[in-house]
């Protein structure tokens, strides 16, 4: 009786282990992609969300700039795109954007980067 106890208790033992990586099991960290970038479906509604009540219409409000058409973002872009880029990563040279709001998140900024990189296609 006594062998059959420690037999049991050992099957319980080794059955509730597991092997498991940490990296795999909690991943601490999500990817970004920033393959497939459009001005469409990427860039437009972060400029949508984060940038137009002040930078879409006429302009009025964001001197200016107006963001809520691609030929607006093109016009910023081709005269200054560093800047744009420079006020949305907070680099401390132009004034930060979005205005009285946080930072875009890392990947949102990673987003927009790439398809300026791409040379900012009509997409």
């Amino acid at each position: 009786m006594k062998f059959t106890s420690l037999i049991i208790a050992g099957l319980l033992v080794f059955a509730s282990c597991t092997y498991s990586k940490k990296e795999v099991d909690y991943p601490t960290s999500f990817t970004c992609d920033t393959t497939t970038v459009k001005f469409s479906t990427t860039f437009k509604p972060i400029l949508d969300a984060t940038c137009n009540s002040c930078h879409g219409g006429n302009g009025s409000l964001g001197g200016g700039y107006i963001f809520d058409t691609y030929a607006g973002v093109k016009n910023e872009l081709d005269n200054a795109g560093s800047e744009l880029l420079d006020a949305i990563k907070h680099t401390g040279t132009v004034s930060p954007m979005p205005k009285g709001g946080g930072k875009l998140s890392d990947c949102e900024i990673a987003k927009i980067e790439a398809w300026i990189n791409q040379g900012y296609p009509n997409n």
